[in-house]
């Protein structure tokens, strides 16, 4: 993938501001929550996202959705959090049926 040197100043700028610790705002619980149950259709080409050649995982298509770094790795947790909750419950009724 090609990248001009400006792109790339301007894309780690705004990835240095979007993971700023100094500046979380507060989380929208509701908005995660109508996140986890419809989640946010990323990157539709990952190999041609030329914010993710530069930001990786926090490319500008995550960034539009979630407005903070935090956000987004509190999204993921809660949907990790979700299938390992929703595994051991499979796990457990597999188990008390036998």
């Amino acid at each position: 993938m090609i990248i001009d040197r400006l792109e790339e100043i301007k894309e780690r700028r705004e990835l240095e501001v979007w993971s700023d610790p100094e500046r979380i705002p507060g989380i929208d619980l509701e908005r995660i929550e109508e996140l986890v149950k419809h989640p946010p259709q990323f990157c539709e080409d990952k190999s041609e996202c030329q914010s993710r050649y530069v930001s990786g995982e926090y490319c500008q298509c995550i960034r539009t959705v979630f407005p903070h770094k935090e956000h987004y790795e509190y999204y993921k947790s809660v949907v990790k959090n979700r299938l390992e909750y929703s595994f051991e419950l499979l796990v457990f009724k597999r188990g008390n049926s036998k």
